[in-house]
């Protein structure tokens, strides 16, 4: 795994989207993060990317394309699935957690109601995947 390479966040909501972005740098977080509002403008993104994610953070419940159809695309797609690419849901709802079970992520959190239970949230999300070793590590 890439901790260099750009966090992708992937929310329909602007306003999360920059409370999100907010968090993250709160803690400090210094590398880029490419933010889409969108989940087939992140999936073309990473199509034509050359660059390693070092994360996908997206939400589930997005129109047209939801976070669940989203990562399927990543998973069907050879040249994206063998990237190994960790993935994680943020929403505001759990409805969806069941749904998520089959797929291959590596954890699903809810935004919190509060500013600081999503700073919590993500201060959790960066310090598991700043510190775990990974397959692309190797």
């Amino acid at each position: 795994m890439s901790n260099k390479g750009p966090l992708i966040l992937v929310d329909d909501d602007p306003e999360d989207q920059e409370l999100v972005l907010l968090a993250f740098r709160e803690l400090g977080f210094k590398e880029e993060i490419k933010t889409f509002n969108s989940a087939a403008d992140a999936l073309s993104f990473l199509y034509d990317t050359e660059q390693e994610p070092f994360l996908i953070v997206s939400d589930v419940n997005m129109p047209k394309m939801d976070g669940i159809s989203f990562k399927k695309k990543i998973d069907e797609c050879r040249i994206l699935s063998i990237k190994c690419i960790p993935f994680v849901f943020l929403s505001t709802s759990t409805q969806f957690v069941q749904q998520t079970c089959e797929l291959n992520i590596q954890g699903y959190f809810e935004k919190g109601t509060s500013w600081e239970q999503l700073c919590e949230t993500m201060k959790i999300i960066l310090q598991y995947w700043k510190s775990t070793r990974h397959i692309r590590t190797n």
